[in-house]
């Protein structure tokens, strides 16, 4: 999948250009670039796939790469381990001791040295930001130049991420310079070629498998704009896929796919990169993120998407979690550490400017809020308590999903919502049923309904007055398109209720009369043919015609009453 940079404010480049840039033509200044991205936004994939082009396992389409060409892969981590461990930071040496190490060859002597004399090598050091400190970043990053001026004619690619980065910056102009590129998010052309590359590889022998998994996962990530914007990362899309696949059925089950993201982000990434915080444990790492994710959440305001703490409130607020757990044995001074870890250890934490962060996505903060919600003490309550708050409805949702099949917990919370007496009740119960809550048969029912009756109070309220008229056409609109959304998306994604709620529906639409007909219309918009064909085949088609209201209906509904009374 090739991945798009970014060079200054407006110029983009695809791969294939920064490869081009990378093998120069004769009397070309030698090129030296880093590229800057945000963790797993593809840098390392970036630096593999470079080596590979280069060593002529691979091919790009308007890249030619000839044979003396020699590409030198060298995570940075692994350098500075050996140059802490033998005290030997000779970037030569250990270029010539990793080619033995790793590929089991003997080089002749001063082989590498003639190849990067000549400039027949291409230098490609990957991760900047994995060196350490600041102090240890500009050590390596002065022996990185040092290497350049004495090989002048060697080709350099570097990574990193963007946090830390400037505390040690490459040049950018003058003989040492380096060109600078930012690795762009997936928009939603890349996400689509994504997503059939990655069906292609995983369903090579079977292309019925193969259309039908893009398919789904093309229409679930349409679905979802939470789940589709995660996706824009490279790392999180390639997750995203594998769940879909294997762990569970989006869009419904995001629950399942943010504790995937989150462990794989605090745990799992971090230790196959040997960068663990072994000063806190995981488990309190969690508790620890999941406090802090609910103090933010607390402090949010309605519709806030961007969400921010700056560092000295960050630190106040973790130390104030810390005495309220009574871990007595966590110091300020790990905490500090531990802040600084997330940010550039783990990604979980972003610097938006200067001692400002965030949660590296919205959903990951909103659910990791869901998470404490649903420690909490009757988290049924506090749902019903914040569930119509546009601010908090995520994360109730996600509180529902992490309990989608503990039946107590699910009876409880239909009780408490049965009781109240906001109309938006059932529309919150219903995108329940899309979080793949395991209500039973008949709570289903109520809360379709529920929603087919709200959607004719949508349609047809009490007497207002004019001024008013406007704001509720809006907000009446507002709520007819998220039940209905919910709704269809129920039906097509649900492997729960998808099926059971097409027949409840079908079944309605078949036997109902007057206003209750005219609720399980007014929720079907997009599918207008079908309940067309569906209405035409009862035997009393022209009597029911007669009782729709025409101000209530679809235009394709409303042309089939028109015809039926003329008939």
């Amino acid at each position: 999948m090739p991945l798009r940079l970014r060079k200054g404010e407006k110029e983009i480049w695809p791969t294939s250009q920064l490869l081009r840039f990378l093998t120069p033509q004769k009397g070309e200044r030698t090129p030296r670039a880093v590229v800057l991205g945000d963790p797993g936004s593809g840098k390392t994939t970036l630096c593999r796939f470079a080596a590979v082009l280069l060593a002529g396992e691979a091919a790009l389409e308007k890249v030619a790469v000839g044979d003396e060409v020699l590409p030198l892969f060298l995570p940075f981590r692994e350098y500075v381990r050996h140059c802490r461990e033998s005290g030997d930071c000779g970037l030569l040496a250990f270029l010539e001791q990793e080619a033995g190490s790793r590929l089991q060859v003997v080089l002749p002597q001063g082989f590498l040295e003639a190849k990067l004399e000549t400039g027949e090598a291409i230098l490609l050091l990957d991760g900047l930001d994995e060196v350490g400190s600041a102090g240890e970043r500009e050590e390596m990053r002065e022996r990185v130049l040092a290497f350049g001026r004495n090989y002048p004619q060697v080709p350099m690619l570097v990574t990193s991420r963007i946090a830390g980065y400037t505390e040690a910056p490459l040049p950018e102009n003058g003989l040492d310079g380096f060109a600078h590129l930012h690795l762009a998010p997936f928009d939603d052309d890349d996400l689509r070629e994504f997503v059939r590359h990655w069906y292609a590889i995983q369903e090579a022998e079977d292309p019925v498998a193969r259309d039908r998994g893009v398919a789904d996962l093309l229409a679930a990530l349409e679905a979802d704009r939470h789940v589709r914007e995660l996706a824009r990362n490279p790392m999180l899309a390639t997750l995203i896929a594998l769940v879909h696949r294997y762990e569970a059925h989006l869009p419904g089950e995001r629950a399942k796919l943010y504790e995937l993201c989150v462990k794989t982000l605090l745990e799992t990434w971090p230790a196959a990169r040997k960068r663990t915080f072994h000063e806190i444990d995981f488990g309190l790492q969690r508790a620890y993120l999941e406090a802090l994710a609910w103090r933010m959440q607390t402090a949010r305001k309605a519709h806030q998407r961007d969400v921010t703490i700056d560092r000295q409130t960050l630190l106040e607020v973790l130390e104030a979690i810390v005495r309220e757990r009574g871990d007595s044995g966590i110091k300020p001074a790990m905490l500090e550490g531990w802040v600084r870890h997330l940010e550039t250890g783990t990604g979980l934490l972003v610097e938006q400017q200067p001692g400002v962060f965030a949660f590296f996505h919205l959903s990951l903060m909103e659910y990791l809020a869901a998470c404490a919600l649903d420690a909490a003490k009757e988290p049924d309550e506090k749902i019903a308590r914040h569930y119509a708050d546009a601010g908090w409805r995520e994360v109730c949702l996600l509180a529902v999903g992490r309990r989608a099949t503990d039946k107590v917990f699910l009876d409880r919370l239909y009780e408490r919502f049965e009781a109240l007496e906001d109309a938006g009740r059932w529309s919150f119960l219903l995108a329940c049923l899309r979080e793949e809550a395991a209500f039973g048969d008949q709570q289903r029912e109520a809360i379709l309904i529920g929603v087919a009756v709200a959607q004719l109070h949508y349609a047809d309220p009490e007497p207002i007055g004019e001024a008013e008229l406007g704001r509720w056409f809006g907000w009446s609109l507002a709520n007819r398109l998220a039940d209905t959304s919910a709704f269809n998306q129920t039906i097509h994604f649900s492997k729960r209720h998808g099926k059971r709620t097409r027949d409840w529906v079908e079944e309605r639409l078949r036997t109902a009369r007057g206003r209750e007909l005219e609720a399980v219309i007014a929720i079907q918009l997009p599918e207008e043919t079908n309940i067309v064909t569906i209405l035409s085949s009862r035997p009393d088609a022209d009597q029911v015609a007669v009782e729709l209201c025409l101000d209530h209906l679809p235009p394709a509904v409303s042309r089939w009453v028109e015809e039926r009374i003329r008939c």
